[in-house]
């Protein structure tokens, strides 16, 4: 349908129905970009901050008064707490990360599908374009699907431990091509890029170890033509049964060369090499660590499992 239709349901410079909701934490170098491309679009807009130090706050005033705190445990509970204790006046809620941007294109989409809804659609997910290093990455593979827009009275976050969460919607999704930037201008250190996979390589490490036990289960099931975080279930099913060490070779090898990451030039090689030789052979090691610490009994499951579940 033409914009010209939209701007009929809604009239003309109106906000869209949509609450945006988006946990923040020292975000004060990402925070302003991500506000600027939803201010004068969204109806609402909500922060959940869990403490910031720096300018973030003072930044989210300049573009709202909704401002709630919340300590930080995960983001899975994060979002929970939000979803659960924030009184949102939109059916419509879009769940943001700080260093989320919206381009022009995903902005008509959602106006489209909140405006004139489909009677059964419950939420959409929506592709995330990467910036590494102050560079869009444009190669086919590089853009990924998450479920960050949906009616929040049909929606929850399922959870299994730290670092798998998914929103759960009950009713059928669909896929909006408009990209939402995902633009980390802290990353640009790369002391703060190793620093932040060495914490993600932990917590994967773990629950990676937990699920091969038993411990845990999959948040949502497996299905390689089901949805998009079905499929990356599926992937992630595959990708735990192939042998530790030998696996970020096959990482690199699809990333760059199978999904073209090398048309990305120097910051695409980058990105891939230290996704598989960095990140993901981090969490090899971290997996045999804490195997053999479970082997010679300075560790338990029961201890490993109560050291990453998540706490409410």
């Amino acid at each position: 349908m033409p914009s010209t239709s939209i701007d009929t349901l809604k009239g003309p410079n109106l906000p869209s129905p949509v609450a945006a909701v988006i946990i923040t934490y020292n975000g004060g170098t990402t925070i302003d970009a991500c506000l600027r491309s939803l201010t004068g679009f969204c109806e609402e807009i909500h922060i959940v901050d869990s403490g910031s130090t720096d300018q973030t706050l003072d930044i989210c005033r300049r573009y709202t008064d909704k401002i709630h705190s919340h300590p930080f445990v995960d983001c899975a509970s994060q979002w929970s707490w939000a979803m659960t204790h924030i009184p949102l006046g939109c059916r419509w809620m879009m769940a943001l990360d700080q260093d989320y941007v919206l381009t022009e294109g995903l902005k008509r989409q959602i106006a489209h599908v909140v405006l004139l809804p489909e009677s059964d659609i419950r939420g959409y997910f929506l592709t995330i374009g990467i910036v590494f290093r102050g560079k869009r990455l444009r190669s086919y593979g590089m853009n990924r699907l998450f479920l960050r827009l949906f009616d929040v009275q049909h929606t929850r976050v399922g959870v299994s431990v730290l670092d798998d969460h998914r929103f759960i919607v009950q009713g059928a999704t669909r896929i909006l091509t408009g990209l939402m930037l995902h633009d980390n201008r802290n990353e640009n250190d790369i002391d703060f890029y190793i620093d932040k996979q060495q914490v993600y390589s932990t917590h994967m490490a773990a629950e990676e170890v937990l699920r091969s036990s038993g411990r845990i289960g999959w948040i949502v099931k497996p299905c390689a033509f089901g949805n998009p975080d079905q499929r990356v279930t599926w992937l992630k099913r595959i990708w735990q049964r192939l042998p530790l060490y030998w696996r970020p070779f096959f990482y690199f090898v699809y990333r760059y060369i199978i999904r073209l990451g090398f048309l990305d030039g120097w910051d695409g090689f980058l990105f891939d090499f230290l996704h598989a030789f960095w990140f993901r052979l981090m969490v090899d090691v971290k997996i045999m660590d804490i195997r053999r610490k479970i082997a010679s009994g300075a560790l338990t499951l029961d201890d490993l499992e109560r050291q990453f579940r998540h706490t409410y």
